[in-house]
């Protein structure tokens, strides 16, 4: 399994367990900012969960 199948399947199992409706999820574009702020907004995931989550997609990689 690739690193983007690992991916898809991780967010997969993210989406399913934070009970995503299926009408969030626009099969053209998924736009996962508007997907955790509606998960944010009805209380399926805390504020805390949401800014982990932001602040993963708005880190920069380590040049270590």
């Amino acid at each position: 399994m690739n690193v983007n199948d690992r991916f898809i399947d991780g967010l997969t199992e993210l989406l399913t367990t934070a009970g995503t409706p299926v009408e969030w999820l626009d099969l053209n574009k998924i736009d996962l900012k508007e997907i955790f702020v509606k998960l944010k907004e009805s209380g399926k995931i805390s504020e805390e969960v949401y800014n982990d989550v932001a602040s993963s997609f708005t880190k920069k990689a380590c040049s270590c």
